[in-house]
């Protein structure tokens, strides 16, 4: 082992650095992999909003004879 200019061991302060490194690239990989997957979530979202919202439009609208309303 060897010690750094301060006395202190730096195989061991390396390889703390080194985990946690590698602890928050794999932090960073799962919160990219879940912020991708929520923005789909979202999207699908939204675009089921837009149809249903479309859907009510037909219904609000007074001056469409309820006859001609497609179910």
């Amino acid at each position: 082992m060897s010690l750094g200019t301060d006395g202190s061991p730096k195989s061991i302060d390396s390889a703390i650095q080194t985990a946690s490194k590698t602890a928050l690239r794999q932090e960073v990989i799962a919160l990219r992999a879940e912020n991708q997957w929520l923005r789909r979530q979202l999207a699908e979202q939204q675009e089921q909003i837009d149809e249903l919202e479309a859907e009510l439009k037909q219904y609000k609208n007074a001056h469409t004879p309820s006859s001609k309303v497609s179910d």
